[in-house]
């Protein structure tokens, strides 16, 4: 368990880490980050697209 978690937290930060180099490409990564976090927890209280907006 603790193996995994640390992975998926390297995978992550790695993720995260090649968001873009201009402004607009960090702009349009974060928008999407933010809207797939949002999916996530959305689908968990049962309306994704709610969620994602």
């Amino acid at each position: 368990m603790r193996k995994s978690s640390l992975a998926l937290l390297a995978l992550a930060g790695l993720s995260l880490g090649a968001c873009g180099y201009s402004t607009g490409d960090r702009a349009a990564s974060g928008g999407l980050l933010g809207a797939g976090a949002g999916a996530a927890v959305g689908s968990l209280s049962g309306n994704a697209g709610t969620g994602a907006l």
